[in-house]
């Protein structure tokens, strides 16, 4: 099985498009294997999922979308093995950044923001 636990900082893969998110490390497509296995999330741009070479199924992988091109994110989640939570930017800032000011030692898919 698999660690739960990932000690690294939080990494985006991103082309063009990448949005301003504190606390995360923009790396290229190429640059990912790297960092796969310790970041503590991985965020993806729907646009250069498909360019990410073949890594294993982990926790903590998202998909961001500036937009809603049906294919371009369908064709992420099948690039990813469907083991990906698509999230529309803007509508998905608050909750990725409160995941992003607060990490947790393991990571939480499903946390409700703090009030």
């Amino acid at each position: 099985t698999r660690p739960s636990r990932r000690s690294g900082p939080p990494i985006a893969v991103g082309g063009d498009w990448r949005p301003e998110l504190p606390g995360v490390t923009w790396i290229s497509p190429v640059a990912v294997g790297a960092h796969w296995q310790e970041a503590s999330l991985v965020i993806v741009t729907s646009d250069v999922a498909a360019q990410l070479p073949t890594l294993p199924p982990r926790a903590g992988v998202f998909i961001l979308a500036a937009h809603e091109p049906v294919d371009e994110v369908w064709q992420a989640i099948v690039a990813l093995d469907d083991h990906a939570v698509v999230m529309f930017w803007p509508s998905c800032e608050p909750w990725l950044r409160e995941q992003l000011n607060d990490p947790a030692p393991e990571f939480v898919e499903h946390r409700a923001p703090s009030s």
